[in-house]
């Protein structure tokens, strides 16, 4: 955990949290520490809500979102940031209206004895206080020396310059055919306990490889995405799949998990912090499955989608199931993952372990 002498320090942490440094955007940013996942290493903290908005936009409908957000997740520790190109912009009825924000969203935070909001205003090299205390403008460069900022060094991370793409960018022709053909075959294939296994063994050939996203043999990856990519249809592949991804105790050879336990660990796993390394790993592969735009892409996307949810990063789940619900608009998972997203329902682990 970072640790933070002075309200603007937050200024340092917020683009470590969010991924990248923000431009032209409001962010709230919870510092509530909520769980640690069963790595033992990663710490849960969030809320985090990105709006596109420039300055001079900020409105009501800003103010009571924000509002609602910190009171839905119970917040006491927050930072609100917007970055804009000028400071200059953030004048007479911006500043005002930031001020407002950040007072309905002051009444919605929860007690707490260590509890606390800042708000602030960034451009490229400067910020101000904009939440009713003194409005000095000061320089960015007064933050590069603070502890924080030289233990997120330490640690190795780096904010990107621009946001990741959230798009999924397809393969090139040819192995997209190379896959076709084997998703093809592999949609054929009946569906009896020999195939399925033989479905299960090629998950288990692709969570394998270290470097699903630079093989050396690209046509033979290419063969085996498509193959499982169709076995993904079948949800009792995809089922085993997600329980992978989400209890960090089971392991391959997946069709080792009967169906009767499959049931029973997808229920445990509601009640415990998953292994956050390990789902970002399962969806870059189903991600990676998907780019190759063949039988049974909705059912990859969906299950990203899930998985997305499941590490509470809900605006890509909610990118992702939409994806699916626009290639298959009856796809079951799709439809139930959109309904739960949109009215921002938490997975069921997060709830249970910040309930109180």
């Amino acid at each position: 955990m970072i640790a933070l002498r002075s309200p603007e320090e937050t200024l340092v942490l917020v683009p470590h949290i969010v991924g990248y440094r923000p431009a032209r955007q409001l962010v709230l940013c919870g510092l509530d520490q909520r769980v640690v996942d069963a790595s033992g290493r990663r710490a849960c903290m969030g809320p985090v809500v990105v709006v596109d908005c420039a300055a001079e936009s900020v409105g009501e409908d800003h103010a009571r979102f924000i509002a609602e957000v910190v009171g839905h997740h119970r917040v006491t520790k927050a930072v609100i940031v917007l970055y804009c190109d000028d400071l200059a912009q953030v004048e007479r009825t911006a500043a005002a209206r930031l001020e407002h924000v950040h007072a309905m969203a002051l009444q919605a935070l929860a007690p707490a004895p260590d509890g606390f909001l800042a708000s602030y205003a960034v451009d490229g090299t400067s910020f101000v206080r904009v939440d009713g205390s003194e409005a000095t403008v000061r320089s960015l460069r007064e933050l590069d020396s603070c502890q924080a900022a030289a233990e997120l060094v330490y640690k190795g991370s780096s904010p990107l310059r621009e946001p990741p793409s959230p798009e999924i960018e397809a393969k090139p022709e040819a192995e997209r055919d190379a896959a076709r053909g084997e998703s093809a075959r592999a949609e054929r294939a009946e569906r009896t306990p020999q195939a399925i296994a033989a479905q299960l063994a090629a998950v288990d050939a692709l969570l394998a490889c270290p470097d699903a996203g630079r093989p050396a043999d690209r046509m033979a990856h290419a063969r085996m995405c498509g193959r499982v990519s169709a076995a993904l249809c079948n949800p009792d592949v995809r089922d085993r799949v997600l329980l992978y991804g989400i209890d960090p105790a089971v392991e391959t050879p997946l069709v080792g998990v009967g169906e009767e336990e499959l049931f029973s660990r997808l229920a445990a796993a509601a009640g415990r912090a998953p292994h956050i390394d390990r789902i970002r790993r399962v969806i870059a592969l189903l991600e990676e499955v998907a780019s190759y735009r063949v039988r049974g892409e909705h059912a990859a996307l969906a299950a990203a989608g899930y998985l997305h949810w499941w590490s509470c990063t809900n605006s890509l789940a909610a990118k992702r199931v939409r994806q699916a619900a626009r290639i298959d608009p009856g796809y079951p998972l799709a439809h139930l993952l959109l309904d739960v997203v949109s009215s921002g329902t938490m997975a069921p682990w997060y709830s249970a372990l910040t309930a109180g």
